[in-house]
C-alpha cells in the first residue's frame, strides 16, 4: 500500500497503453498465502544446503528472492516506465527483505 499512491495512475490511465489493471483483495489475500506457500517449498533445499546461518543466510535468501524473481523481469520489461517499474522493485525488495528476515529468525536455534 505504500506505493500506491505511485502507481495508481499506471493502472488506471487507460491512456497509457499499458493494460494493467488494479487486482481485488478477494485475489491479492489468497494468492499472498499461496506465493508464500510456494516460496517456502523452493527454498527449503536452498537452505538444507547451506550450512550458513544468519546475516548470510538472510542476504542469500533475498538475493534468491529478488534477483531472478523481481529484478530481472522489470530490468528487461521495457513495456513499463521506469518509475512504475523502481517503484513495483522498491516495492517487492521490502517484501522479501521481510520474507526473509521472518525465515531466518524462525530457523534460528535457541540456546539450550
Amino acid at each position: 500500500m505504500m506505493v500506491f499512491p505511485f502507481v495508481t495512475p499506471y493502472y488506471t490511465d487507460p491512456s497509457l497503453g499499458l493494460g494493467l489493471t488494479l487486482p481485488s483483495f478477494d485475489i491479492v489475500v489468497p494468492l499472498q498465502f499461496v506465493r508464500g506457500l510456494i516460496y517456502v517449498l523452493v527454498l527449503l533445499p536452498f537452505i538444507a544446503a547451506l550450512q550458513t546461518g544468519g546475516r548470510h543466510l538472510f542476504a542469500i535468501l533475498t538475493s534468491l528472492l529478488y534477483v531472478p524473481g523481481t529484478f530481472v523481469p522489470l530490468l528487461t520489461n521495457l513495456s513499463w516506465p521506469v518509475p512504475l517499474r523502481t517503484a513495483h522493485g522498491i516495492e517487492v525488495l521490502g517484501d522479501f527483505v521481510v520474507f526473509a528476515a521472518v525465515i531466518v529468525r524462525l530457523l534460528k536455534k535457541s540456546p539450550t
